[in-house]
């Protein structure tokens, strides 16, 4: 049942990843992606698999984006833009980990 709910938030966090990656240097870009990515955080179901499945999905996606090929080829440039883009990466895992609901009570 974990799984289910994993695959459609990491598949959305793909998709956003990759979004977030090609529009990060345009200004309306950034602020598009300021609030649509909270905003699939907030809106993907309550519990830790859709929260992590949804963050690792869009962390990855940046990340693949920010080191590149061997060729030399890379998506995102290291600017400041580029280390905005990274360093949210790590925020949004971080606050993904962070909101996953405590379960109280003892283990069944």
């Amino acid at each position: 049942m974990t799984w289910l709910r994993l695959l459609p938030a990491l598949a959305l966090g793909v998709a956003v990843g990759l979004a977030s990656v090609f529009h990060h240097a345009a200004g309306w870009g950034r602020l598009a992606l300021a609030v649509a990515v909270p905003a699939a955080l907030v809106a993907a179901a309550p519990g830790r698999a859709p929260r992590v499945g949804f963050a690792l999905g869009w962390a990855v996606t940046v990340l693949a984006a920010v080191f590149g090929t061997d060729e030399g080829d890379l998506l995102v440039v290291a600017d400041a833009k580029g280390w905005i883009l990274l360093v949210s990466a790590l925020l949004l895992v971080i606050v993904a980990l962070a909101t996953i609901p405590v379960r109280r009570g003892s283990p069944s």
